[in-house]
């Protein structure tokens, strides 16, 4: 008798894993088979046993969620989700070319000057616009 058992870890309280300081996430599952025994290794030094543990990524890096279970038919096995990504807060500021005059809807570039950057940026104009990717170092607005 074989049993296909297929299990996905699954992220109930957020749609990001990239953050600056610290990542919040609710893990979960998705199976073929109901899981009743979870063993939870977060990659960053913590564990949970919790069927949907909750857990803070506080540490810089990258961290690949492992899951160990075994189903109510006997089936054992192990998943894993991620990576999840923790980076540092760069102090940083920005600069316009000068003599750049903003008038109406001009496009103006933004770019990092200082501090040292960091792998994934967040812009934020506060208009309920903004870009967020990975070395996106300089950014057009309008």
């Amino acid at each position: 008798n074989i049993n296909n058992v297929n299990v996905a870890i699954t992220l109930e309280n957020t749609n990001s894993v990239y953050a600056c300081d610290s990542v919040n996430a609710t893990f979960g599952t998705s199976a073929t088979d109901s899981v009743i025994s979870f063993n939870w290794d977060f990659g960053d030094g913590f564990t949970s046993t919790a069927p949907q543990p909750q857990h803070t990524f506080t540490k810089e890096g990258d961290f690949t969620v492992h899951l160990n279970y075994i189903t109510k038919n006997g089936c054992t096995g192990t998943t894993q989700f991620g990576p999840v990504h923790v980076s540092k807060r760069h102090p940083t500021d920005f600069s316009v070319l000068p003599g750049t005059t903003i008038c109406g809807n001009s496009p103006v570039t933004f770019t990092l000057i200082g501090g040292e950057g960091g792998d994934y940026n967040q812009w934020d104009f506060g208009d309920g616009s903004g870009d967020f990717g990975e070395f996106n170092n300089s950014v057009n607005h309008q």
